[in-house]
């Protein structure tokens, strides 16, 4: 690791020669941490990354000059050091410089990029620590701690800084490499350094517009995609639902016409009128035989309406339960579609919570309420688990829990129902929906 104060130029040689002379310095040890004025060289067998490494004490290095004001130079260094630490363990970096406001202190705070934030949190304030036994009671004006895993300077002019700025107070870089008193600076390398820096950047460059380029084109796979879809959903959805003959054989529905329903229903009158859902109204019908049934007038022209028609169309007629409504059977007359259901004296569960009383019913009585639970408890289970497939309700509520004479509790309006295949246990959808309750 080169540290933040070191050239591009100095850091490449630094490296060099620390990992010639590592081998020299440390023979066959397994475990080694050489220090260098620059940088340093760190192996072990046992795996260290993502932890600050901190049982080998810093390696100091100090100018020699100490402090006149003592008082006023340790205040300036304790804002400094203050900034530093709660800066360099959360930039991606790991890394920030500062000075103090008086411009009396300048600092830098250095972790290995492997550290998570805590770790290098943890490491600097051991690093200042054990900084702090290096002055021999005395302040020094400019103090170098090198640990194994995070880096400590501070000096009291202006030191070159070549790493990123963080946006915080630095001083401008200058072509000579810092080294401290007392010590030589590695040897230079006359060779490739500035070509090494240089590749760097290609690399960083190239890397960066290949993900681009491929973030591109999947970006156009996806809009593709998507196109084709809204194709797809353009199409007329009854394309995939069986005629009528099919569902009659299959089935077993009843097909009514459009004029045997108008005349049931005394032409979709607001006297026959019995509640409106998200996808159309229902009326009260009287057919010929004196039968009485409710039919849904699905919104005309509405794609989600004709999804709902094929929706139930498919889920009811195969259904058979005591907790669900029975459809009867169905019309389609060019726009116009109509769902027939046994008519359910009772209304909604809804109404009776929240809209108006019906009959002797404005309470319900505990055995009622245990009743209507018990009763939607059994089609959810019997949709769920014993019918031939999977079906998923999604717009489950009070409204959609219908109630017949007996306060039986029935299960209505799977129009935004999923299937479920043999073993399938999820499914994804790009369109949650719900209707208002």
């Amino acid at each position: 690791m080169c540290y933040e104060d070191a050239s591009p130029t100095d850091c490449s040689a630094c490296l060099q020669a620390v990992a010639s002379s590592g081998i020299e310095i440390c023979p066959n040890s397994k475990n080694a941490v050489v220090y260098y004025d620059l940088c340093l060289l760190h192996y072990s067998t046992i795996r260290y990354f993502s932890l600050a490494e901190m049982s080998t004490s810093p390696f100091c290095l100090y100018n020699g000059n100490y402090a006149s004001n003592r008082t006023s130079f340790n205040s300036s260094l304790i804002e400094v050091m203050n900034i530093l630490r709660a800066k360099a363990p959360y930039v991606v970096d790991m890394f920030a410089n500062a000075s103090s406001s008086d411009k009396m202190v300048y600092g830098l705070m250095q972790c290995t990029k492997d550290l998570t934030p805590k770790e290098c949190d943890r490491c600097l304030s051991n690093a200042i620590h054990n900084a702090s036994g290096c002055f021999n009671g005395k302040l020094d004006l400019g103090l170098r701690s090198m640990g194994v895993s995070c880096y400590v300077r501070y000096e009291s002019s202006p030191f070159s800084v070549y790493g990123s700025k963080n946006g915080l107070v630095v001083s401008p870089p200058t072509p000579t490499s810092s080294v401290s008193p007392g010590l030589q600076s590695p040897p230079t390398s006359s060779s490739s350094s500035g070509g090494s820096h240089s590749n760097s950047i290609i690399i960083a460059v190239a890397s960066v517009c290949a993900l681009l380029v491929l973030v591109g084109v999947a970006l156009w796979f996806w809009r593709r995609k998507h196109r084709q879809m809204n194709i797809a959903n353009n199409k007329n959805p009854l394309e995939n639902v069986q005629s009528s003959q099919e569902l009659i054989s299959r089935k077993e529905l009843q097909v009514f016409n459009l004029r045997t329903l108008r005349v049931a229903t005394n032409n979709f009158s607001q006297e026959n009128f019995l509640g409106e859902g998200g996808f159309g109204a229902v009326y009260k019908g009287i057919l010929q035989s004196g039968d009485e049934i409710a039919v849904k007038k699905l919104k005309e022209g509405s794609r989600q309406g004709i999804l709902e028609f094929e929706a139930e169309v498919k889920s009811l007629a195969a259904l058979k339960h005591r907790n669900l409504v029975q459809l009867i059977g169905y019309c389609k007359d060019g726009n116009v579609q109509l769902l027939c259901y046994e008519y359910l004296p009772n209304g909604s569960l809804d109404e009776i919570l929240f809209g108006r009383c019906i009959g002797n019913h404005q309470v319900l009585s505990w055995e009622e309420r245990l009743k209507i639970a018990q009763g939607i408890c059994c089609g959810l289970r019997y949709v769920h688990e014993e019918s031939t497939n999977c079906i998923v309700h999604r717009d489950l509520k009070s409204a959609n829990i219908l109630l017949d004479k007996s306060m039986n509790a029935k299960l209505s309006d799977f129009g935004t129902a999923k299937f479920f295949k043999d073993e399938q246990t999820h499914k994804i959808t790009m369109h949650p929906v719900w209707t208002l309750s």
